[in-house]
């Protein structure tokens, strides 16, 4: 019975340890910050937008990356099938150093990365 309590009572803490000394909280509050952002975005974007740029603030400089913290985070692209489905997009980050194409929605890495 001792085993069995002290069994449960070390896999409670160690998964609670385990998420505090990883990436995993901060990485599920990327998300969900995310799916807010697109879920407002996707009913009030045009149609007209062909791309999402995602740019760095030019104030700070986070040891992240910003745009590149969001480009490992969201996997390139492949977020986009999740957070906006019905929407057929081409990606960028300011990261690539690649010039905003003038049909890009741009979106300030920071609106994601901070509160």
């Amino acid at each position: 019975m001792v085993g069995i309590i002290f069994y449960i009572i070390y896999n409670v803490v160690g998964i609670s340890v385990h998420e505090i000394a990883s990436v995993y909280s901060l990485e599920s509050e990327y998300y969900h910050r995310a799916q807010i952002y697109f879920n407002n975005l996707n009913n009030l974007l045009p149609k007209t937008y062909t791309s999402i740029y995602f740019k760095d603030s030019t104030e700070e400089k986070n040891a992240w990356g910003e745009s590149k913290k969001l480009k490992t985070s969201f996997a390139q692209n492949a977020f986009l099938y999740h957070f906006m489905p019905n929407r057929n997009f081409i990606i960028y980050y300011e990261v690539d150093k690649i010039t905003v194409p003038k049909d890009s929605f741009i979106i300030p890495a920071n609106d994601i990365l901070k509160q």
